[in-house]
């Protein structure tokens, strides 16, 4: 937001904080307005909460903000960035292009990937055509139908489930060039750089600008960055390294003066409030899907974090998967959620109901508490099985 603030002054800058801020700071005083995602009058919010990781609810909330944005503030023109973004020039080019598009969008590739590297092709085409770091609406009939239809998805699809075709927001804006009018693939260079572009797009100083080839560098996106981890340039990707690309080190080092110099040090060590039941038991992520397998869980628990909840659902995850549980009592409802996001340990143990069920359940209480922040009341059913 300080970056909006030096290139765009005019402009309202607003967060939405799908946290608590418990008292670590005051969001009256930020240099922008603090909205609340509670606020959105979004349906059962405590479930919307519980039943997304932090990931997941984050960009599951964004239609609901923008529609917000547009319904409750009356803006005209809204532009979304994520908060790993930092912008580098005036965004004014993209209020201009809201004269005549409904709907701007920037594409994850505007060119071919000719090696083995990663991210490949493919796992972009999973991920999705366009990046959602970045979005910009104007208010238009079109735009409430196109939120109102993005809204009704990711209520409850707003997922990272590669095998079910999903990965958050992003999938479902592959349709919206098809399904909507005035959009606009936003392929100029300075625009959204990040790891999976970088490759074609090297940033120079030209006086007091950074550029993109000919034109500035309006915002780069710092997806996959750690400010602990200075000598990567993104988690996400292995084409790119500091060695043989100086511009980018020398932006992601600028970068991360600045997050420490705003407080990155203190701020990434305060608790996520949804990260926990209210009794402080650690939320697995594992986990939070539950409704998928038992929808009923809506209407008997008007909490989920409460301790009422803690307790319905703690009974949930601890029960058998197998309707013989006498048989295999061990290998509970959240440990074959466990088993079916690993396919290295589907691969070591491929019959966990056969020879594989003590050895898994072994893995489960030696590994699964730190891979899936699993604490002991999630674990009774497994060790009592064992012993």
């Amino acid at each position: 937001m300080k970056s909006v603030h030096e290139t765009d002054p005019p402009v309202a800058r607003l967060v939405l904080l799908i946290d608590d801020p418990e008292d670590y700071f005051d969001a009256t005083h930020e240099n922008f307005t603090v909205v609340f995602s509670h606020q959105l009058g979004i349906a059962n919010p405590d479930w919307f909460h519980f039943k997304y990781s932090i990931l997941e609810l984050s960009t599951a909330v964004k239609p609901f903000f923008l529609n917000w944005l547009f319904c409750e503030c009356g803006f005209t023109k809204v532009i979304y960035l994520d908060p790993d973004t930092r912008v580098y020039a005036s965004l004014a080019g993209i209020e201009a292009r809201l004269e005549t598009f409904n709907i701007v969008l920037t594409p994850h590739l505007t060119g071919p990937l000719e090696d083995d590297r990663r991210p490949t092709e493919l796992q972009i085409l999973r991920a999705g055509a366009y990046n959602l770091g970045f979005i910009a609406l104007r208010s238009d009939p079109e735009v409430e139908r196109f939120l109102r239809w993005w809204q009704g998805h990711l209520y409850d699809h707003c997922a990272v489930d590669l095998l079910r075709g999903l990965f958050v927001d992003q999938r479902w804006i592959d349709l919206v060039p098809g399904m909507f009018s005035a959009v606009c693939i936003l392929r100029d260079p300075g625009y959204n750089v990040a790891y999976w572009n970088a490759p074609g797009r090297r940033i120079t100083q030209r006086q007091e600008q950074l550029m993109v080839g000919d034109q500035p560098l309006f915002f780069f996106h710092f997806s996959g960055y750690d400010p602990n981890s200075p000598e990567r340039f993104s988690k996400h990707q292995d084409r790119l390294q500091f060695k043989y690309r100086e511009d980018l080190r020398t932006l992601c080092d600028q970068y991360r003066h600045e997050l420490f110099e705003q407080g990155y040090a203190d701020c990434s060590r305060w608790p996520y409030t949804h990260g926990r039941f209210r009794n402080g038991c650690p939320i697995p992520d594992v986990g939070r899907h539950l409704l998928d397998e038992a929808p009923e869980l809506l209407e008997q628990i008007a909490d989920p974090f409460s301790d009422a909840g803690y307790e319905k659902i703690v009974r949930f995850w601890n029960a058998p998967v197998s309707p013989s549980s006498d048989v295999h009592p061990g290998v509970t409802k959240l440990a074959y959620r466990v088993y079916r996001l690993q396919e290295d340990v589907q691969a070591a143990m491929p019959d966990i109901f056969g020879r594989d069920y003590i050895r898994f359940l072994k893995w489960m209480l030696s590994q699964a508490p730190h891979q899936h922040l699993l604490s002991e009341p999630l674990l009774g059913n497994v060790r009592a099985a064992v012993e």
